[in-house]
């Protein structure tokens, strides 16, 4: 073997335990925190993905309110309307709280056609959703509603008592419906 390279080898040392200690901890520090801005931003993604369900029904009722109003059928009388191909059930000119036959309808997701059971974990769609809820369970009581009629929706791989979910709550009243999100969960 050649002197110079027998000499460099030899003058080369490997890292201390300490500097290989000191460069570990570095790098745990480093990924905790990383892990924690993505753990975060996780739980950012659903809320956003919620408001934007959120959104869509609110701006789906007032299309709805809208085009029911073109057709005359403003009643409290729940009645059909035409919209966008499908028909839909309203009630003073609203869409009904009823998921397959109001809501469904006017939003364009990927989410199941009926009903979906409120206690099991949403699989095999984006969305599942449902009307079969009372208002008053422990799954609600923090939404503070004293009447009316709900749908709930909520993301796949979520169950509605993790408390992840978007709502469009029916007044017993003629008032407009409204939309909210439940987010403590996410």
């Amino acid at each position: 073997m050649d002197r110079s390279i027998s000499n460099h080898l030899k003058s080369q040392r490997g890292f201390t335990l300490l500097e290989l200690t000191a460069t570990i901890s570095i790098l745990g520090i480093l990924s905790t925190s990383a892990l924690s801005k993505y753990s975060a931003l996780g739980s950012e993604t659903r809320i956003a993905v919620l408001n934007g369900v959120k959104a869509a029904l609110s701006t789906a009722t007032t299309l709805t309110h809208l085009q029911a109003s073109l057709q005359h059928k403003l009643s409290k009388n729940p009645q059909t309307i035409h919209y966008s191909g499908e028909t839909v059930q309203v009630k003073n000119g609203f869409p009904v709280a009823s998921w397959p036959h109001a809501i469904y309808p006017i939003l364009d997701m990927n989410a199941s056609a009926i009903n979906s059971n409120i206690n099991d974990v949403c699989t095999g769609f984006d969305f599942c959703a449902s009307d079969d809820i009372d208002i008053h369970s422990p799954q609600l009581s923090k939404l503070n509603l004293n009447s009316g009629k709900l749908v709930v929706v909520w993301m796949q791989g979520d169950q509605l008592s993790d408390h992840c979910f978007a709502y469009f709550h029916q007044p017993n009243s003629s008032k407009m419906p409204s939309s909210a999100i439940v987010s403590e969960g996410c």
